[in-house]
């Protein structure tokens, strides 16, 4: 039994989800942070707002004395942070990932949600791992980071000054979070992202071997993005999950068989 449907066991009896819970399930992922002092800085501004899970992708090593100057009280965050050598690892057992990145393009999704959208999604989203995904001081998210996520979040700020240090954007979207997330009764239990990647994947088969894409790679490419987006976005459940990979698979068998 995977660590998904372990979880999903142990909470196949839980009837409320208090604040606290709710908080507790979200992780703040930092992609390759530059200054040590700001680590520090967004263990306290976490901690502050009752949150404390932290998610380091980091391929260097930190001052830890500077960590600790800054963080204070909520250095413990840093030692029991989840360190991590890429994203793909870091998104593995979350349910929905949510990039912060105030950048639009072509690969950065079609929409993107306010700070308080982004907490109303979570006080009401099934049980399962949230990650908020921050990028580097200097530059921000990749492209290719952007589309790992299944959603983005923008703060909205000046034209004329529009950047945000990197702890003052988690302070604000944490702040967001601990004023607007509630109790919530009756959640349901929500598939995590190893699992609707393993469906977009099978349905990105079926659908080739339909012959449905006629151009470039890049058309499923295009089409893989959609679908793990659309389906972590649904919240959906394990069986619902079952229900759309049956759906596929028939649509297949049928337009096979009317092929012969």
């Amino acid at each position: 039994m995977n660590d998904c449907n372990k979880k999903a066991r142990s909470l196949q009896y839980k009837h409320i989800m208090t604040k606290t819970e709710n908080l507790n399930r979200i992780k703040i992922v930092l992609a390759e942070p530059q200054d040590s002092a700001n680590i520090g800085s967004v263990c306290r501004a976490m901690k502050t707002m009752g949150i404390k899970k932290l998610c380091v992708i980091c391929n260097k090593e930190y001052d830890i004395s500077r960590i600790n100057s800054l963080a204070v009280h909520a250095k413990d965050l840093w030692e029991n942070a989840e360190k991590c050598t890429d994203l793909d690892s870091a998104l593995s057992s979350v349910a929905l990932s949510v990039a912060l990145t105030r950048r639009k393009g072509k690969f950065r999704k079609l929409s993107s949600w306010t700070p308080k959208e982004l907490s109303e999604v979570i006080k009401q989203y099934p049980d399962g791992e949230i990650a908020l995904v921050f990028g580097r001081e200097n530059n921000g998210l990749t492209d290719e980071e952007v589309e790992k996520c299944n959603a983005v979040c923008t703060i909205e700020t000046s034209d004329e000054f529009p950047s945000l240090n990197l702890a003052q954007s988690v302070q604000i979207i944490c702040y967001t979070l601990f004023t607007n997330i509630s109790d919530y009764n009756n959640p349901p239990r929500a598939v995590c992202r190893d699992e609707i990647e393993k469906s977009t994947n099978a349905a990105l088969d079926l659908l080739s071997d339909m012959s449905f894409f006629k151009t470039s790679s890049d058309e499923r490419s295009s089409y893989h993005t959609f679908i793990k987006d659309f389906l972590s976005r649904a919240a959906l459940s394990k069986s619902e999950l079952n229900r759309i990979d049956k759906f596929f698979k028939k649509a297949h068998d049928i337009a096979m068989y009317k092929n012969r």
